[in-house]
């Protein structure tokens, strides 16, 4: 059996701070914002990008889609997350890691939930295109989608028994309902 070997890592930013002239917090955060300004044109492009990618998948409302549209689905959802906070997103990212999760359900045998899917891709759309300032008219969509998780996880074994159009069309409904 071989043995595990520990390796200590220096903190380069500890370091810096610990040296005499060093930098000081609030210059290494200043720093930090001003190389994240000069990405996130380019951050907000690749995430403009994978909402793209989200849109071209057609979605079946209880058919599922084939693993290639799945892939596209769940890879775009998580390059959204990648670039959501780095651009003042965090709501889209938190809308975008629900859909990661539904995917993941799919993936594990829980029923195909395609209205739930459009929904969260919509809410996305809606989301990138709101002025970041816009703080009411975002919690609400958020707040609505919230609503919808915790609908889909106390339903999720009723679902589960009796998958079929009818009860996810009234539940997609209802969701969409108190989100607009």
């Amino acid at each position: 059996m071989t043995k595990a070997r520990v390796i200590k890592l220096k903190n380069q930013l500890g370091e810096l701070f610990k040296q005499p002239g060093g930098r000081t917090l609030s210059e290494a955060v200043r720093g930090a914002e001003a190389r994240l300004e000069r990405i996130g044109g380019d951050c907000l492009e690749a995430m403009d990008d994978a909402l793209g990618r989200l849109t071209s998948v057609t979605i079946h409302d209880s058919a599922g889609p084939d693993e290639g549209a799945t892939d596209i689905l769940y890879r775009a959802s998580n390059d959204i997350i990648g670039m959501a906070g780095l651009t003042g997103h965090a709501d889209l990212g938190e809308v975008a890691r629900g859909l990661c999760d539904m995917i993941d359900g799919y993936r594990a045998g829980e029923p195909w939930l395609g209205g739930a899917v459009r929904l969260h891709i919509d809410a996305m759309r809606l989301l990138r295109n709101l002025d970041l300032k816009s703080h009411a008219a975002r919690l609400k969509v958020l707040n609505g989608l919230r609503a919808v998780w915790a609908r889909l996880d106390k339903r999720a074994a009723q679902l589960a028994r009796a998958p079929g159009a009818a009860i996810e069309a009234g539940f997609v409904r209802s969701a969409q309902t108190q989100i607009g």
